[in-house]
Protein backbone atom coordinates (compact mmCIF):
# COMPACT_ATOMS: atom_id res chain seq x y z
CA UNK A 1 0.00 0.00 0.00
CA UNK A 2 1.00 3.59 -0.47
CA UNK A 3 1.70 5.90 2.49
CA UNK A 4 -1.67 7.66 2.18
CA UNK A 5 -3.53 4.35 2.15
CA UNK A 6 -1.62 3.17 5.26
CA UNK A 7 -2.65 6.28 7.20
CA UNK A 8 -6.30 5.83 6.25
CA UNK A 9 -6.22 2.17 7.31
CA UNK A 10 -4.69 2.99 10.73
CA UNK A 11 -7.21 5.79 11.28
CA UNK A 12 -10.08 3.45 10.45
CA UNK A 13 -8.81 0.85 12.92
CA UNK A 14 -8.48 3.48 15.65
CA UNK A 15 -12.04 4.68 15.06
CA UNK A 16 -13.37 1.09 15.27
CA UNK A 17 -11.61 0.52 18.61
CA UNK A 18 -12.79 3.83 20.06
CA UNK A 19 -16.39 3.21 18.95
CA UNK A 20 -16.24 -0.29 20.45
CA UNK A 21 -15.03 1.07 23.79
CA UNK A 22 -17.78 3.72 23.83
CA UNK A 23 -20.47 1.12 23.08
CA UNK A 24 -19.21 -1.12 25.88
CA UNK A 25 -19.12 1.82 28.31
CA UNK A 26 -22.70 2.90 27.59
CA UNK A 27 -23.91 -0.71 27.71
CA UNK A 28 -22.47 -1.07 31.20
CA UNK A 29 -24.05 2.22 32.31
CA UNK A 30 -27.50 1.27 31.03
CA UNK A 31 -27.66 -2.37 32.07
CA UNK A 32 -25.29 -2.68 35.02
CA UNK A 33 -28.03 -3.30 37.59
CA UNK A 34 -29.91 -5.81 35.45
CA UNK A 35 -27.07 -7.76 33.88
CA UNK A 36 -23.92 -6.95 35.84
CA UNK A 37 -25.05 -8.01 39.29
CA UNK A 38 -22.13 -10.35 39.87
CA UNK A 39 -18.42 -10.60 39.28
CA UNK A 40 -18.80 -13.66 37.04
CA UNK A 41 -21.21 -11.85 34.75
CA UNK A 42 -18.86 -8.84 34.43
CA UNK A 43 -15.89 -11.09 33.69
CA UNK A 44 -17.86 -13.06 31.12
CA UNK A 45 -19.03 -9.88 29.45
CA UNK A 46 -15.53 -8.42 29.40
CA UNK A 47 -14.06 -11.60 27.98
CA UNK A 48 -16.66 -11.73 25.19
CA UNK A 49 -16.11 -8.09 24.27
CA UNK A 50 -12.32 -8.56 24.31
CA UNK A 51 -12.65 -11.63 22.10
CA UNK A 52 -14.81 -9.69 19.68
CA UNK A 53 -12.28 -6.84 19.51
CA UNK A 54 -9.38 -9.26 18.97
CA UNK A 55 -11.33 -10.97 16.18
CA UNK A 56 -12.07 -7.64 14.52
CA UNK A 57 -8.42 -6.56 14.80
CA UNK A 58 -7.22 -9.94 13.44
CA UNK A 59 -9.63 -9.64 10.52
CA UNK A 60 -8.41 -6.14 9.85
CA UNK A 61 -4.73 -7.15 10.00
CA UNK A 62 -5.35 -10.08 7.66
CA UNK A 63 -7.13 -7.82 5.20
CA UNK A 64 -4.38 -5.20 5.52
CA UNK A 65 -1.67 -7.82 4.87
CA UNK A 66 -3.52 -9.19 1.86
CA UNK A 67 -3.91 -5.74 0.35
CA UNK A 68 -0.27 -4.90 1.08
CA UNK A 69 0.94 -8.06 -0.67
CA UNK A 70 -1.37 -7.37 -3.59
CA UNK A 71 -0.04 -3.82 -3.80
CA UNK A 72 3.58 -5.06 -3.66
CA UNK A 73 2.86 -7.59 -6.37
CA UNK A 74 1.40 -4.86 -8.53
CA UNK A 75 4.48 -2.67 -8.04
CA UNK A 76 6.98 -5.47 -8.73
CA UNK A 77 5.01 -7.23 -11.46
CA UNK A 78 6.75 -7.51 -14.85
CA UNK A 79 4.29 -9.79 -16.60
CA UNK A 80 4.06 -8.76 -20.25
CA UNK A 81 6.78 -6.10 -19.90
CA UNK A 82 8.14 -4.47 -23.05
CA UNK A 83 11.72 -5.70 -22.51
CA UNK A 84 10.53 -9.29 -23.03
CA UNK A 85 8.41 -8.50 -26.10
CA UNK A 86 10.03 -10.21 -29.08
CA UNK A 87 7.93 -8.24 -31.56
CA UNK A 88 8.68 -4.79 -30.17
CA UNK A 89 10.04 -2.20 -32.58
CA UNK A 90 10.84 1.45 -32.02
CA UNK A 91 8.97 4.28 -33.73
CA UNK A 92 12.07 5.85 -35.21
CA UNK A 93 10.16 8.13 -37.58
CA UNK A 94 8.41 9.71 -34.60
CA UNK A 95 11.68 9.97 -32.69
CA UNK A 96 13.38 11.71 -35.62
CA UNK A 97 10.52 14.22 -35.72
CA UNK A 98 10.58 14.62 -31.93
CA UNK A 99 14.14 15.93 -32.05
CA UNK A 100 13.69 17.91 -35.27
CA UNK A 101 14.09 21.23 -33.43
CA UNK A 102 17.66 20.35 -32.44
CA UNK A 103 20.08 22.29 -34.65
CA UNK A 104 23.38 20.97 -33.30
CA UNK A 105 25.00 18.27 -31.18
CA UNK A 106 24.68 20.26 -27.97
CA UNK A 107 20.93 20.85 -28.37
CA UNK A 108 20.38 17.19 -29.19
CA UNK A 109 22.27 16.06 -26.10
CA UNK A 110 20.28 18.47 -23.92
CA UNK A 111 16.96 17.28 -25.39
CA UNK A 112 17.91 13.64 -24.85
CA UNK A 113 18.82 14.28 -21.22
CA UNK A 114 15.58 16.16 -20.52
CA UNK A 115 13.46 13.43 -22.07
CA UNK A 116 15.20 10.55 -20.29
CA UNK A 117 15.54 12.30 -16.93
CA UNK A 118 11.88 13.32 -16.91
CA UNK A 119 10.79 9.78 -17.73
CA UNK A 120 12.92 8.27 -14.94
CA UNK A 121 11.68 10.80 -12.38
CA UNK A 122 8.00 10.53 -13.22
CA UNK A 123 7.53 6.93 -14.37
CA UNK A 124 9.59 4.61 -12.17
CA UNK A 125 7.21 3.80 -9.31
CA UNK A 126 6.45 0.28 -10.60
CA UNK A 127 8.52 -2.33 -12.41
CA UNK A 128 6.37 -2.05 -15.53
CA UNK A 129 6.92 1.70 -15.66
CA UNK A 130 10.64 1.23 -15.07
CA UNK A 131 10.92 -1.23 -17.96
CA UNK A 132 9.14 1.31 -20.17
CA UNK A 133 11.73 3.91 -19.13
CA UNK A 134 14.59 1.55 -19.94
CA UNK A 135 13.08 0.83 -23.34
CA UNK A 136 12.66 4.55 -23.98
CA UNK A 137 16.37 5.07 -23.30
CA UNK A 138 17.30 2.18 -25.63
CA UNK A 139 15.10 3.63 -28.37
CA UNK A 140 16.88 6.99 -28.09
CA UNK A 141 20.41 5.74 -27.45
CA UNK A 142 21.22 5.79 -31.18
CA UNK A 143 21.19 9.56 -31.16
CA UNK A 144 24.06 9.71 -28.66
CA UNK A 145 26.33 8.85 -31.59
CA UNK A 146 25.54 12.36 -32.88
CA UNK A 147 26.22 14.25 -29.65
CA UNK A 148 29.48 15.81 -28.51
CA UNK A 149 30.65 13.35 -25.89
CA UNK A 150 33.81 15.34 -25.13
CA UNK A 151 32.00 18.07 -23.17
CA UNK A 152 31.65 18.29 -19.39
CA UNK A 153 27.90 18.59 -19.79
CA UNK A 154 27.75 15.19 -21.49
CA UNK A 155 29.68 13.65 -18.59
CA UNK A 156 27.36 15.27 -16.04
CA UNK A 157 24.20 14.26 -17.86
CA UNK A 158 25.20 10.64 -18.48
CA UNK A 159 26.38 10.33 -14.87
CA UNK A 160 22.99 11.64 -13.70
CA UNK A 161 21.12 9.17 -15.93
CA UNK A 162 23.18 6.25 -14.64
CA UNK A 163 22.62 7.37 -11.04
CA UNK A 164 18.86 7.57 -11.63
CA UNK A 165 18.83 4.12 -13.22
CA UNK A 166 20.75 2.58 -10.30
CA UNK A 167 18.55 4.31 -7.73
CA UNK A 168 15.33 3.15 -9.40
CA UNK A 169 16.70 -0.38 -9.76
CA UNK A 170 17.39 -0.59 -6.01
CA UNK A 171 13.69 0.02 -5.33
CA UNK A 172 12.83 -3.37 -6.80
CA UNK A 173 15.11 -5.66 -4.79
CA UNK A 174 12.12 -7.80 -3.80
CA UNK A 175 11.33 -8.98 -7.31
CA UNK A 176 12.31 -12.42 -8.52
CA UNK A 177 15.89 -13.15 -9.58
CA UNK A 178 14.85 -13.71 -13.18
CA UNK A 179 13.29 -10.27 -13.46
CA UNK A 180 16.20 -8.68 -11.62
CA UNK A 181 18.57 -10.12 -14.21
CA UNK A 182 16.47 -8.71 -17.04
CA UNK A 183 16.59 -5.22 -15.52
CA UNK A 184 20.28 -5.36 -14.55
CA UNK A 185 21.47 -6.61 -17.96
CA UNK A 186 19.59 -3.85 -19.78
CA UNK A 187 21.03 -1.23 -17.43
CA UNK A 188 24.54 -2.61 -18.06
CA UNK A 189 23.88 -2.39 -21.79
CA UNK A 190 22.91 1.28 -21.52
CA UNK A 191 26.00 2.08 -19.43
CA UNK A 192 28.37 0.35 -21.86
CA UNK A 193 26.88 1.97 -24.96
CA UNK A 194 27.22 5.42 -23.39
CA UNK A 195 30.80 4.57 -22.44
CA UNK A 196 31.60 3.30 -25.93
CA UNK A 197 30.32 6.52 -27.51
CA UNK A 198 32.39 8.60 -25.13
CA UNK A 199 35.60 6.62 -25.73
CA UNK A 200 35.12 6.48 -29.51
CA UNK A 201 34.46 10.20 -29.94
CA UNK A 202 37.52 11.06 -27.87
CA UNK A 203 39.64 8.89 -30.13
CA UNK A 204 40.83 6.79 -27.21
CA UNK A 205 41.98 3.20 -27.71
CA UNK A 206 40.53 1.84 -24.50
CA UNK A 207 39.35 -1.72 -25.00
CA UNK A 208 36.00 -2.40 -23.37
CA UNK A 209 35.04 -5.55 -25.28
CA UNK A 210 35.34 -7.58 -22.09
CA UNK A 211 32.72 -5.36 -20.50
CA UNK A 212 30.33 -6.01 -23.38
CA UNK A 213 31.01 -9.72 -23.03
CA UNK A 214 30.05 -9.48 -19.35
CA UNK A 215 26.53 -8.61 -20.47
CA UNK A 216 24.37 -11.72 -20.74
CA UNK A 217 23.10 -10.84 -24.19
CA UNK A 218 21.39 -14.17 -24.73
CA UNK A 219 18.85 -13.15 -22.09
CA UNK A 220 17.58 -10.33 -24.31
CA UNK A 221 14.28 -11.10 -26.01
CA UNK A 222 13.37 -7.64 -27.20
CA UNK A 223 14.46 -7.07 -30.81
CA UNK A 224 15.80 -3.57 -30.16
CA UNK A 225 17.82 -4.74 -27.15
CA UNK A 226 19.33 -7.62 -29.11
CA UNK A 227 20.16 -5.38 -32.06
CA UNK A 228 21.92 -2.80 -29.91
CA UNK A 229 23.83 -5.42 -27.95
CA UNK A 230 25.10 -7.37 -30.96
CA UNK A 231 25.85 -4.28 -33.04
CA UNK A 232 28.00 -2.73 -30.31
CA UNK A 233 29.60 -6.09 -29.52
CA UNK A 234 30.56 -6.29 -33.19
CA UNK A 235 31.95 -2.76 -33.06
CA UNK A 236 34.01 -3.65 -29.99
CA UNK A 237 35.61 -6.62 -31.74
CA UNK A 238 36.17 -4.53 -34.86
CA UNK A 239 37.88 -1.92 -32.73
CA UNK A 240 39.98 -4.65 -31.14
CA UNK A 241 41.02 -5.89 -34.60
CA UNK A 242 42.02 -2.41 -35.84
CA UNK A 243 43.85 -1.72 -32.57
CA UNK A 244 45.83 -4.91 -33.01
CA UNK A 245 46.56 -3.96 -36.64
CA UNK A 246 47.89 -0.58 -35.58
CA UNK A 247 50.23 -2.16 -33.06
CA UNK A 248 51.51 -4.78 -35.54
CA UNK A 249 51.64 -2.81 -38.80
CA UNK A 250 52.27 0.61 -37.33
CA UNK A 251 49.97 3.23 -38.86
CA UNK A 252 48.02 6.26 -37.69
CA UNK A 253 44.67 7.65 -38.72
CA UNK A 254 41.82 5.90 -40.51
CA UNK A 255 42.53 2.46 -41.87
CA UNK A 256 41.15 3.08 -45.39
CA UNK A 257 43.56 5.89 -46.28
CA UNK A 258 45.77 4.89 -49.21
CA UNK A 259 49.04 4.78 -47.30
CA UNK A 260 47.54 2.71 -44.48
CA UNK A 261 45.89 0.28 -46.90
CA UNK A 262 49.26 -0.29 -48.57
CA UNK A 263 50.93 -0.90 -45.21
CA UNK A 264 48.30 -3.47 -44.21
CA UNK A 265 48.38 -5.24 -47.58
CA UNK A 266 52.18 -5.41 -47.77
CA UNK A 267 52.77 -6.47 -44.17
CA UNK A 268 54.05 -10.00 -43.68
CA UNK A 269 51.82 -11.27 -40.88
CA UNK A 270 53.00 -14.22 -38.82
CA UNK A 271 50.71 -17.21 -38.42
CA UNK A 272 50.05 -16.22 -34.80
CA UNK A 273 49.15 -12.66 -35.81
CA UNK A 274 46.80 -13.92 -38.52
CA UNK A 275 45.21 -16.27 -36.03
CA UNK A 276 44.50 -13.43 -33.61
CA UNK A 277 43.25 -11.09 -36.32
CA UNK A 278 40.97 -13.78 -37.73
CA UNK A 279 39.56 -14.36 -34.24
CA UNK A 280 38.61 -10.71 -33.74
CA UNK A 281 37.21 -10.30 -37.25
CA UNK A 282 35.16 -13.50 -37.11
CA UNK A 283 33.71 -12.58 -33.71
CA UNK A 284 32.82 -9.12 -34.99
CA UNK A 285 31.14 -10.56 -38.09
CA UNK A 286 29.26 -13.14 -36.04
CA UNK A 287 27.89 -10.44 -33.73
CA UNK A 288 26.86 -8.16 -36.62
CA UNK A 289 25.08 -11.01 -38.37
CA UNK A 290 23.01 -11.57 -35.22
CA UNK A 291 22.31 -7.85 -35.05
CA UNK A 292 21.15 -7.91 -38.67
CA UNK A 293 18.92 -10.89 -37.96
CA UNK A 294 17.23 -9.25 -34.98
CA UNK A 295 16.66 -5.99 -36.87
CA UNK A 296 15.13 -7.51 -39.98
CA UNK A 297 13.04 -4.95 -41.93
CA UNK A 298 14.28 -2.10 -39.72
CA UNK A 299 15.36 0.55 -42.24
CA UNK A 300 17.31 2.68 -39.78
CA UNK A 301 19.34 -0.10 -38.17
CA UNK A 302 20.08 -1.62 -41.57
CA UNK A 303 21.97 1.57 -42.43
CA UNK A 304 24.25 1.13 -39.42
CA UNK A 305 24.77 -2.61 -39.49
CA UNK A 306 25.42 -3.05 -43.22
CA UNK A 307 28.12 -0.36 -43.12
CA UNK A 308 29.79 -1.95 -40.08
CA UNK A 309 29.77 -5.31 -41.89
CA UNK A 310 31.15 -3.74 -45.07
CA UNK A 311 34.12 -2.27 -43.19
CA UNK A 312 34.87 -5.72 -41.80
CA UNK A 313 34.67 -7.38 -45.24
CA UNK A 314 36.99 -4.80 -46.79
CA UNK A 315 39.51 -4.98 -43.97
CA UNK A 316 39.55 -8.77 -44.15
CA UNK A 317 40.09 -8.66 -47.92
CA UNK A 318 43.03 -6.25 -47.56
CA UNK A 319 44.67 -8.36 -44.85
CA UNK A 320 44.24 -11.56 -46.86
CA UNK A 321 45.15 -9.85 -50.17
CA UNK A 322 42.05 -11.47 -51.59
CA UNK A 323 39.68 -9.31 -53.67
CA UNK A 324 37.20 -11.36 -55.66
CA UNK A 325 34.81 -10.04 -58.32
CA UNK A 326 32.18 -9.36 -55.64
CA UNK A 327 34.48 -7.56 -53.19
CA UNK A 328 32.29 -4.44 -53.32
CA UNK A 329 28.96 -6.20 -52.75
CA UNK A 330 28.77 -5.37 -49.05
CA UNK A 331 29.82 -1.71 -49.39
CA UNK A 332 27.28 -1.21 -52.18
CA UNK A 333 24.62 -2.71 -49.93
CA UNK A 334 25.66 -0.31 -47.18
CA UNK A 335 25.48 2.70 -49.51
CA UNK A 336 22.02 1.64 -50.67
CA UNK A 337 20.86 1.14 -47.08
CA UNK A 338 22.14 4.54 -45.98
CA UNK A 339 20.55 6.15 -49.02
CA UNK A 340 17.26 4.59 -47.89
CA UNK A 341 17.65 6.06 -44.41
CA UNK A 342 18.42 9.50 -45.84
CA UNK A 343 15.34 9.47 -48.09
CA UNK A 344 12.79 7.60 -45.98
CA UNK A 345 13.39 9.82 -42.95
CA UNK A 346 13.60 12.97 -45.06
CA UNK A 347 11.90 15.99 -43.45
CA UNK A 348 8.96 17.77 -45.00
CA UNK A 349 10.47 21.17 -44.35
CA UNK A 350 13.89 22.34 -43.28
CA UNK A 351 16.42 19.64 -42.43
CA UNK A 352 17.12 19.00 -38.78
CA UNK A 353 20.49 18.13 -37.27
CA UNK A 354 19.67 14.42 -37.24
CA UNK A 355 18.68 14.49 -40.93
CA UNK A 356 22.00 16.14 -41.73
CA UNK A 357 23.77 13.36 -39.84
CA UNK A 358 21.99 10.77 -41.99
CA UNK A 359 23.32 12.53 -45.10
CA UNK A 360 26.84 12.65 -43.69
CA UNK A 361 26.76 8.90 -43.04
CA UNK A 362 25.63 8.26 -46.61
CA UNK A 363 28.51 10.32 -47.99
CA UNK A 364 30.89 8.59 -45.58
CA UNK A 365 29.98 5.18 -47.03
CA UNK A 366 30.45 6.54 -50.57
CA UNK A 367 33.85 8.02 -49.62
CA UNK A 368 35.06 4.66 -48.28
CA UNK A 369 33.96 3.02 -51.55
CA UNK A 370 35.81 5.60 -53.67
CA UNK A 371 38.91 5.18 -51.53
CA UNK A 372 38.85 1.41 -52.06
CA UNK A 373 38.32 1.81 -55.82
CA UNK A 374 41.39 4.04 -55.89
CA UNK A 375 43.41 1.52 -53.89
CA UNK A 376 42.47 -1.28 -56.30
CA UNK A 377 43.55 0.76 -59.33
CA UNK A 378 40.15 1.86 -60.60
CA UNK A 379 39.84 4.29 -63.49
CA UNK A 380 41.41 7.57 -62.32
CA UNK A 381 38.95 9.77 -64.17
CA UNK A 382 36.03 7.85 -62.70
CA UNK A 383 37.21 8.01 -59.07
CA UNK A 384 38.28 11.64 -59.52
CA UNK A 385 34.77 12.56 -60.77
CA UNK A 386 33.11 10.67 -57.91
CA UNK A 387 35.35 12.38 -55.35
CA UNK A 388 34.55 15.86 -56.69
CA UNK A 389 30.81 15.06 -56.87
CA UNK A 390 30.75 14.11 -53.18
CA UNK A 391 32.89 17.09 -52.14
CA UNK A 392 30.47 19.46 -53.88
CA UNK A 393 27.66 18.16 -51.69
CA UNK A 394 29.51 18.95 -48.48
CA UNK A 395 28.54 22.36 -47.07
CA UNK A 396 31.32 24.94 -47.06
CA UNK A 397 30.80 25.58 -43.34
CA UNK A 398 30.98 21.88 -42.51
CA UNK A 399 33.38 22.49 -39.62
CA UNK A 400 30.42 22.88 -37.26
CA UNK A 401 29.06 19.52 -36.03
CA UNK A 402 31.04 17.76 -38.73
CA UNK A 403 33.06 14.88 -37.37
CA UNK A 404 31.75 12.61 -40.14
CA UNK A 405 32.25 15.26 -42.84
CA UNK A 406 35.84 15.61 -41.66
CA UNK A 407 36.38 11.91 -42.30
CA UNK A 408 34.70 12.16 -45.70
CA UNK A 409 36.88 15.08 -46.75
CA UNK A 410 40.00 13.35 -45.43
CA UNK A 411 39.30 10.26 -47.55
CA UNK A 412 38.45 12.23 -50.67
CA UNK A 413 41.42 14.59 -50.38
CA UNK A 414 43.57 11.48 -50.01
CA UNK A 415 42.01 10.01 -53.17
CA UNK A 416 42.57 13.23 -55.17
CA UNK A 417 46.15 13.42 -53.96
CA UNK A 418 46.67 9.86 -55.21
CA UNK A 419 45.04 10.16 -58.64
CA UNK A 420 45.65 13.88 -59.16
CA UNK A 421 43.11 16.69 -59.06
CA UNK A 422 43.38 17.30 -62.81
CA UNK A 423 43.34 15.02 -65.82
Amino acid sequence: MKAGENKKAIAFLAVVIVVGIIIVYFAMLLYREEYFDSVNTILSFSFNILSLLISVIALFLALFTYLSIDSANMISSMEGNVLCNENYNAEYASLVDEFSDCSDASMLEEALFEKISKSLNERSSTCMQFTDCIQEILDCILWYAYTDTKTEKYKEHTAAIIEQLDRSYKNFNAISNGNQYILSEHIKLIKNVLKYQSVTHKGEKTDSSREMLNIRGRMFQNAVSKTIYYDYLGLEFHKKATGFLRSVVGFEGMEFLQENLLKIRDHDFSSEQMKELSLYLSKAKEALEKAEESSANDVLWKGYITFNKARLDILEAVINKDFGPDWDKSIKEAIEARYGVMKIFAPKGEKSFIHEEFEKEYYYAEAVYVSMQTFLGGDKNDVRKKAFDILEKIPKDFENNAEIYSRVKLYLDDVLETVGKEV
